[in-house]
């Protein structure tokens, strides 16, 4: 089969499409044929070398990258309960999906409905997911407090934007650019700034009259840190989900109590997906949205795997809006 690997640590030039055997499941496993795969910041940190430590995304080189998929079950393993060949499967927080056949713990997949597309879910589930325990349990807003979500053309952030207007919640958005700007306010923020120190300090100050942010969801990192410390009101909570300028590393507890008794959350999917239960439930409800049309996705590029160079490019260099995907099915 087909498989996207990296035998070293490093930029785009280290992905490589190989030749390799299809892997067999083991007990508890399933082999997957892969229709989609979903392209993310997990994807980068991992050719980077993010991962290489202690993480629960650690693994050994070489390595199949891709962290999300969606397919078809080709076989099972041992002991694989309420699924069998031919259903319609959807994962994440499982490597290897940058291949035509990947093995996934059967604890990880969703069956999905029929009227949900493999390509939607490929494009909408990771993300929907982790879109979900932000809104519903990591940010504690309430109706009519206000929030500031970063890079609000990307995937989380436009599943986060839909999900916090059904709750009410008023949303400033920022981004690099006038054009994914726009992106987000057609997705549902109230207002949209430039993401550059000075606009930002300048709409928050303008939107909440002075009193600052109750959240912020932050996706950048180091490169607006000391700027997201002075958007908060008093006691605000400053939620880091990801860092796409790199690892803010060491913080003074100080930084906090003197920009107004801060409260800040470091928070990852896997620990709000960590039992069956969860990831069914989180599952459901966006299936439910998506079918009703309250939430609406669509990739902004559908890539081939040939061109996976180009896609993490693409994500690196800050040029994409919204989620992107790899077509895998042949």
């Amino acid at each position: 089969m087909r498989a996207v690997q990296i035998t070293q640590y490093g930029g785009p030039e280290q992905l490589s499409l190989n030749s390799v055997a299809i892997p067999k499941p083991a007990r508890g496993e399933v082999l997957v044929k892969i229709a989609y795969a979903g392209i993310n910041f997990m994807d980068v940190y991992t050719r980077r070398g993010a991962y290489a430590g202690a993480s629960p995304y650690a693994s050994e080189l070489p390595l199949t990258l891709g962290m999300e998929g969606s397919g078809w079950v080709e076989a099972l393993g041992e002991d694989v309960d309420g699924l069998k060949v031919g259903d319609r499967v959807v994962f994440c927080l499982s490597r290897g999906s940058y291949a035509d056949f990947a093995v996934v713990s059967a604890s990880k997949l969703v069956l999905l409905p029929d009227a949900i597309g493999l390509d939607l879910a490929a494009t909408a589930y990771f993300q929907g997911l982790t879109a979900h325990y932000l809104a519903h349990d990591t940010s504690r807003l309430r109706p009519g407090d206000t929030c500031l979500i970063y890079s609000a053309s990307g995937g989380v952030a436009q599943n986060l934007i839909q999900m916090l207007k059904h709750r009410e919640i008023r949303i400033i958005a920022s981004a690099n650019s006038i054009e994914k700007c726009d992106s987000a306010l057609a997705a549902g923020a109230d207002y949209a700034s430039l993401d550059d120190p000075q606009n930002l300090l300048d709409a928050v100050a303008q939107y909440t009259k002075g009193q600052g942010v109750d959240v912020l969801f932050d996706s950048v990192g180091p490169a607006l840190f000391d700027t997201s410390l002075k958007i908060l009101r008093k006691k605000g909570l400053f939620i880091h989900y990801g860092a796409n300028s790199g690892a803010i590393g060491a913080i003074d507890p100080m930084q906090l109590a003197n920009a107004g008794s801060l409260y800040f959350v470091r928070p990852r999917l896997n620990d709000h997906i960590s039992t069956r239960t969860e990831l069914v439930e989180r599952a459901q409800w966006l299936f439910k949205f998506w079918a009703t049309g309250q939430l609406s996705s669509s990739p902004q590029r559908i890539y081939e795997l040939s061109d996976i160079s180009a896609a993490h490019q693409a994500l690196e260099t800050r040029q994409s809006i919204g989620k992107s995907i790899v077509r895998i099915m042949t």
